[in-house]
């Protein structure tokens, strides 16, 4: 590896091949040391996150951009599914967290309420159905043509019956910007979250928030219970929740 002479020592060819080795893999070395202790304090990795559309397009953006400003190395995987099969997902571990809207009605999740919202009643302008007032109790709807969320049916259902009236349910559907189309069309009374006027075309609508309690809905984050989560997960779960939760 060295070549001797009566004056001075010098590397070989392959003496030379060996020390810029030795460099990159002592650079190598370093790089995977670091890369390791960020993953392990959750600064580096990835983080799979199941979410509903409303959210995805709602304020799932936002959590994601104030959490990259502290951790800009962590990359998102992200799928816009409905949440029996975000709950499926987690069960399966396909995705590590999920970002709902409640009810979640299973034992089977740890859940994290973030803020809540009412719901809102919508109909057309074009609607005999007039929506006169800022706020209507439940009871104002009896009779009239409902279109709701499937996974709000049977909260829905329950409300009504605690007035004294079976709801007449004209379309119950699994998709958000749908459900507010057909109100658009004058084909009912949507009754949706409040962060969903979003979808909707205010100059086509009218809405009212529906006081009743039973009907708020949270904003919330579910994993696998019994399951430690990653350190990502970790850190997002506590970003999302100092800045948003309600408590």
């Amino acid at each position: 590896m060295l070549e001797r002479n009566t004056r001075h020592m010098k590397l070989t060819e392959s003496g030379r091949t060996l020390y810029e080795r030795g460099k990159q893999l002592l650079k190598l070395y370093a790089s995977i040391n670091n890369e390791i202790s960020e993953i392990s304090t959750g600064k580096n990795g990835s983080l799979s996150i199941g979410v509903t559309s409303s959210i995805g397009s709602g304020a799932l953006p936002e959590w994601i951009a104030n959490f990259n400003e502290k951790f800009p190395k962590v990359k998102f995987s992200i799928e816009e599914i409905t949440t029996a099969r975000i709950l499926s997902s987690i069960e399966d571990d396909l995705i590590e967290i999920g970002i709902i809207c409640t009810p979640l009605n299973s034992d089977k999740f740890k859940i994290i309420h973030l803020s809540n919202e009412p719901m809102m009643a919508i109909s057309s302008k074009d609607s005999q159905f007039v929506l006169r007032n800022n706020q209507i109790n439940i009871s104002s709807l009896a009779d009239k043509p409902l279109l709701i969320y499937k996974r709000y049916e049977t909260t829905i259902k329950n409300l009504c019956q605690k007035y004294g009236f079976k709801p007449n349910i004209a379309v119950k559907i699994d998709n958000t910007t749908t459900l507010i189309s057909l109100a658009e069309k004058n084909l009912g009374i949507a009754i949706v979250p409040k962060d969903w006027l979003k979808f909707a075309d205010k100059d086509k609508i009218n809405y009212c928030q529906i006081i009743n309690k039973e009907l708020f809905t949270y904003n919330a984050i579910v994993w696998k219970k019994n399951t430690k989560l990653s350190k990502i997960a970790s850190n997002f779960v506590q970003e999302v929740k100092k800045e948003y939760c309600d408590n």
